[in-house]
């Protein structure tokens, strides 16, 4: 499940894209489609067989008049800067339509280790209720209790630490080369400390789309610290249901829960 920076990111991304069709007439903007929450499966060569569900991306009407997928986001923390890599790879070998991925990387330090359970002296397991004074009903795990130490974290709840700093948020495009191998374009942008970032879509949007989509990053960093908030409000929260349910007082069953 994305987390609340990752959401953040991904809004934002999203809004600029609407906002830039929605000065187009109508015929045009038929000719473009923005996509999320779709899980894709047509992957070719050794990539054949990969599921994957992007963050957000743009389809294309072709001369078939299809949608074709032709751009794709991936947000991560950058901890698994391996796997973004490899994600822009399987798009861009795995599905020859694609044009260009963008990878969005958030460096979180020290990297996020739960601060449950807690042990006595003599390393037995506390009720992190009673150890910590954490509510036992979710909902009292407010995001206004969450204390920030710095505009971009760290954030405690309850004396614990729920969300490192967030030192570094940055953006890379990566597309295929004359010769058909994954490259990066352009440098990678720091999103905490740029004015904009500009996203380069002219080589395959149609005709009279605006080519490049100038995002201010100035609404993303004022959204920031309550995303921090919110993730760990939301990280604690997933700590006691994991406690509560390790311990038998949860009756339900949630098959997609990950704690």
């Amino acid at each position: 499940m994305a987390s609340p920076i990752h959401q953040s990111i991904i809004s934002q991304l999203n809004d600029e894209i609407i906002t830039s069709r929605a000065t187009l007439p109508a015929y045009l903007r038929q000719q473009t489609q923005v996509l999320w929450g779709q899980r894709l499966r047509s992957f070719r060569g050794q990539w054949s067989g990969s599921i994957k569900d992007p963050d957000l991306g743009i389809k294309v009407r072709n001369t078939d008049n299809e949608m074709q997928l032709k751009w794709v986001l991936e947000v991560g923390f950058s901890e698994i800067y391996k796997e973004l890599k490899n994600d822009t790879q399987l798009w861009l070998e795995g599905s020859p339509q694609i044009s260009m991925v963008t990878i969005v990387g958030i460096c979180e330090t020290p990297q996020y280790r739960c601060p449950l359970p807690i042990f006595d002296e003599a390393g037995e397991e506390l009720d992190p209720r009673e150890a910590a004074g954490i509510p036992s009903d979710f909902e009292a795990i407010r995001t206004k209790d969450v204390i920030l130490e710095g505009d971009f974290g760290p954030a405690t709840y309850k004396g614990l630490s729920w969300v490192g700093q967030i030192s570094e948020v940055w953006i890379e495009t990566w597309v295929r080369d004359m010769h058909g191998e994954v490259i990066q374009r352009g440098n990678r942008v720091d999103l905490l400390h740029a004015d904009r970032v500009e996203l380069e879509f002219g080589d395959f949007l149609p005709p009279s789309y605006q080519p490049t989509i100038t995002v201010n990053l100035e609404r993303f960093r004022s959204a920031l610290p309550y995303s921090i908030q919110v993730m760990a409000a939301s990280r604690c929260q997933d700590a006691l249901y994991d406690y509560l349910k390790r311990h038998g007082e949860l009756q339900a069953d949630d098959p997609d829960y990950r704690p």
